[in-house]
Order: C-alpha cells, then sequence, then structure tokens
C-alpha cells in the first residue's frame, strides 16, 4: 500500500511539474537591469514583441537573454545550444547593446522568433538537433545560410516589424 502511495504521489508531482503555469514568464533577462528595460521597453512598445513573449510562453522553452557578442556584426544571436532541465528546453540569445536601441531591439525580436521556430519542434532537445533542424531547411528558399549562420525569412519579418513598432511607438510618446 505504502509503495503504490508513494508511485502515485511521484506520478502527480511529476505531472503537475509539466503543466503550463499560468503568468510565468518564459524569457528572461537573468537578473540583467540593461537587459530586463530592454524587454520591458520592447514589450511596452511593440505588439509583435508581445505576441512573441506569449507565443514562447505556451511552449515548454525557457529563453534566457544576455549581454554577449556574436561574431563579427550581428546585433543579436540565438546560440546553437541547448539545455534540458527537468521539463523546459533552455535557449540562450545574446544580444550585443552596444547598438542603436532600436535595432537591438528589433534584432532581440528577430532571435525570438528563430527561438520558436526551434521550440515548435518538440523533438529539438540538444544543440546537434537544433542544428540539423535549420540544415534540413537548407533546401527552403526562405532559409539562407553560411558557415556559421542560418537565416529565415520569418524572423527577418519578425524583427522589422518589431523594430518599426517600436519607433513608431517611440516617437509618439509625449
Amino acid at each position: 500500500m505504502v509503495t503504490i502511495l508513494m508511485l502515485t504521489l511521484a506520478l502527480t508531482s511529476s505531472s503537475a511539474s509539466e503543466q503550463r503555469i499560468p503568468g510565468m514568464n518564459r524569457v528572461r533577462d537573468n537578473g540583467d537591469p540593461i537587459v530586463a528595460r530592454l524587454l520591458d521597453e520592447a514589450r511596452e512598445h511593440s505588439a509583435t514583441f508581445r505576441r512573441l513573449l506569449e507565443t514562447i510562453n505556451d511552449t515548454d522553452g525557457l529563453v534566457y537573454v544576455e549581454q554577449g557578442t556574436c561574431g563579427a556584426g550581428p546585433r543579436a544571436c540565438l546560440l546553437m545550444t541547448m539545455r534540458v532541465s527537468g521539463p523546459y528546453r533552455v535557449l540562450i540569445i545574446h544580444i550585443n547593446i552596444r547598438r542603436d536601441h532600436a535595432q537591438v531591439i528589433g534584432s532581440l525580436g528577430h532571435e525570438l522568433h528563430h527561438a520558436i521556430e526551434v521550440l515548435h519542434e518538440s523533438g529539438i532537445r540538444s544543440a546537434g538537433q537544433m542544428f540539423g533542424f535549420y540544415a534540413r531547411l537548407a533546401g527552403d528558399p526562405t532559409l539562407q545560410m553560411d558557415r556559421r549562420t542560418f537565416e529565415t525569412e520569418a524572423a527577418i519579418r519578425a524583427g522589422d516589424a518589431v523594430r518599426a513598432e517600436f519607433n513608431a511607438s517611440w516617437r509618439a510618446r509625449p
């Protein structure tokens, strides 16, 4: 009897931990006040950015946004890494905040879209699988690829929309 009860409790707590937690923010600033401010400003000034956040909140992903560089040129990048922690798949986005503010926020929206592309594929649970996912898309005309980066038209459109909404809202403020 005790064994059955313990097994039932273990199964119950396991399934409860895998349920979506309403209001849980799955895009996180990792305690960095500058990144937190960027996320808040983007959320406030862009409906597209808010939709990206909501979409990620409906996945099993956690996306950490951190200050960092992405090699020569890009303002932001989704690192080709994934860690699984309990029921969550953890991704990291680096942003270079030493760029034009609106461009950084647009780039952040762009990279959040890439995170969504990965998180919508439930079988992706490692960096190798992330790479394989984008490599499989290489035949798709909407994917651009060079030796080190992958690019999708959908992410470009998302970043452009976030940037345009942010600029329009920022200019319109009192």
